[in-house]
């Protein structure tokens, strides 16, 4: 009986330890995981605590980094940073990337549509301006070199430009210069670039304007400008002829054209501003643009209406910032002998002038853009102003990095100004602060409207 109950016994002593191990496992199980939990609790509390003080520590070197443009704290001042560590030629496209493809939604919730896209028209910037009977909505337009081939044209509208000059454009694609090809000089805000034209070619971006045609939703109210050049290998005696071609194909989609002879990134272009070669290839463009105009107009469906008929896109010549007063005068005469509509003054410059940045970068061959180009650029416009008895329209560019400095364009006798590299340091939400900011400069000096300030600091 007794050997029948001890077993019985032991197994009611297993029966009551069992659950007081269960007990004292599931003890220490609470307790690693309460360690574990407070660890990771902890753990995330010190990594947020570090993440915030880096994105505070970030977010005061931008502002501190972006403090000296004198604009408004953005979401470019935040990227700035980021961006000047890329490589400044992947940076442009991906920024010509951003304007052409993004939905016009994203680019306005990241401060890079003007007014919520609201047609400029029926703003009340007072800031309209004619010439060469074009309504400008503004007189700040995008100097050619951003948008090579024509991809983010109404992308760059939305931004606020009154006119967007696209190229330079060359008969055929080219890849241009080798790379590394564009620096950035950021103590002196400023680009040195040596791009050397290159181009998607004619018939790629001719397809490309004619889409833009048949988009009902593109921008109507800014002016295209097309910019044109000439392949690199092509021959001086025969360079006309690649102009010619540029006059072909694009008059039919510009608002006006331009003939760049003056990049110092193609071997001998700028031999071209000589006054017996540039005297020749004016002469020949314009009858090519004139008789271009005329056969577009005859198949249009208002052909037969004499009256009816538009005047041809202007016609202007870009050239450098590097000439000297008897050069200056040389291209006021062939300009105003042959009729050309307007003067670009002025490119890029191969000068190295009073420059911060070191050595190894400004030696590199190329043109110089950006703050150093100002002052040297309006010694040639004020020039270019009185050589044709501020008869001949000019765009103003080089350098501009402010409204001030717009306005300072104006007055050396500028009907037009253009910007590029400024907009690389202080962010495209320049453009907004310029045509918010510009008409109150002109009332400031007694101007009813920002024009008559033109040629303001120019004795004639």
């Amino acid at each position: 009986m007794f050997n029948r109950l001890t077993p019985r016994a032991s197994t009611v002593q297993y029966r009551t330890l069992k659950p007081s191990l269960l007990q004292y496992h599931r003890y220490q199980f609470a307790n690693s995981a309460a360690s574990k939990s407070s660890s990771f609790v902890y753990g995330a509390i010190g990594l947020l605590s570090l993440s915030f003080v880096t994105q505070c520590m970030y977010i005061s070197y931008a502002y501190f980094d972006y403090k000296s443009s004198n604009l408004p704290f953005n979401p470019f001042a935040l990227l700035r940073p980021i961006i000047f560590k890329m490589d400044p030629e992947k940076s442009h496209r991906y920024a010509v990337r951003a304007a052409g493809q993004l939905p016009k939604s994203i680019r306005n919730a990241f401060g890079l549509v003007y007014k919520n896209g609201i047609d400029q028209s029926k703003l009340e910037t007072n800031l309209e301006t004619t010439v060469w009977d074009l309504k400008f909505p503004n007189p700040i337009g995008l100097a050619a070199g951003f948008d090579k081939h024509g991809e983010c044209i109404d992308g760059m509208f939305d931004l606020g430009f009154g006119f967007v000059e696209i190229g330079s454009i060359t008969p055929k694609s080219q890849v241009g210069n080798d790379k590394p090809r564009v620096w950035r000089l950021i103590k002196d805000e400023a680009v040195l670039n040596r791009y050397g034209f290159n181009s998607d070619g004619h018939e790629a971006v001719k397809q490309r304007l004619k889409k833009r045609l048949s988009n009902m939703s593109r921008s109507s109210y800014g002016k295209l400008g097309i910019n044109l050049g000439k392949n690199k290998y092509v021959k001086q005696a025969d360079a006309v002829n690649d102009y010619i071609k540029g006059i072909e194909n694009f008059t039919e989609y510009a608002d006006y054209l331009v003939i760049n002879i003056s990049s110092p990134n193609t071997p001998g272009l700028r031999d071209l501003q000589k006054r017996e070669i540039i005297h020749n290839l004016l002469s020949k463009v314009k009858i090519t643009r004139d008789n271009t105009h005329n056969e577009i107009f005859k198949k249009s469906p208002m052909g037969d209406c004499v009256k009816c008929k538009p005047p041809p896109p202007p016609l202007l010549v870009k050239i450098a910032p590097d000439l000297n007063d008897s050069e200056i005068e040389d291209i006021a005469f062939v300009v105003k002998d042959v009729g050309i509509d307007g003067i670009i003054v002025s490119n890029t410059t191969i000068s190295r002038e009073n420059l911060k940045t070191d050595e190894s970068i400004t030696s590199e061959y190329g043109g110089l853009s950006g703050k150093p180009v100002f002052q040297k650029s309006n010694e040639v416009l004020r020039k270019m102003y009185k050589a044709t008895d501020g008869k001949v329209p000019l765009i103003g560019v080089g350098g501009i990095s402010s409204v001030e400095d717009a306005y300072e364009k104006i007055k050396c006798g500028a009907s037009l100004v253009q910007l590029y590299t400024g907009m690389i340091y202080n962010g495209p939400t320049l453009i907004h602060h310029m045509i918010d900011n510009l008409d109150k400069l002109a009332k400031d000096d007694g101007y009813n409207h920002v024009t008559e300030a033109r040629g303001a600091s120019v004795k004639l």
